[in-house]
């Protein structure tokens, strides 16, 4: 970001924001996966343990919309989960989409 005018004749302009950067926008968090056959997806209980493809270690999905967007691993932060991203998925350089 330009550094505010030290003078009266500077001037001082804000960097242009996007439509995307303004637009209030929800974002999920893809903890991990798993395939389960109609006959166990019609079992599960209560209280039942599924387990997932990924170490709980790996980084997860940051998505919005169907579009992988950052990438992040989950954190404690004043006593509550959180997730720090690690990284972040450039558009034109990722095609990944997450089907929901």
């Amino acid at each position: 970001m330009d550094a505010a005018p030290t003078t009266a004749n500077e001037q001082y302009t804000l960097p242009r924001l996007t439509p995307q950067i303004m637009v209030p926008d929800s974002l999920r968090v893809v903890l991990g996966r798993t395939k389960l056959s109609a006959e166990e997806l019609s079992s599960l209980h209560a209280g039942q343990v599924v387990r997932l493809q990924d170490a709980v270690e790996s980084p997860v999905d940051v998505v919005r919309g169907s579009r992988v967007v950052a990438r992040a691993v989950p954190i404690e932060h004043d006593g509550e989960l959180a997730w720090r991203v690690t990284e972040i998925v450039d558009d034109m350089d990722s095609h990944q989409e997450v089907n929901s």
